[in-house]
């Protein structure tokens, strides 16, 4: 999946979350405020919530995180 990303932050969470994200998802491990993504003047950084499991490139991460062009 592409996405492309407007400046600023994008927050992710599950279907079953009770806000309204910009980017909504589904599926078992995700939390209804999972993360989020700040993309500011073209870098941007992956933000876990509290609590939610994010892996970048296979590790997981637990603080803000930079991410780049193919990152999956």
């Amino acid at each position: 999946m592409n996405l492309f990303l407007q400046e600023g932050e994008t927050r992710i969470g599950s279907e079953e979350g009770s806000d309204n994200y910009d980017i909504m998802l589904k599926g078992l491990g995700l939390e209804s405020q999972h993360c989020s993504i700040l993309l500011d003047s073209g870098v941007a950084t992956l933000k876990p919530c509290p609590g939610s499991l994010c892996w970048v490139n296979g590790q997981q991460v637990d603080k803000p995180t930079r991410l780049f062009q193919g990152t999956s």
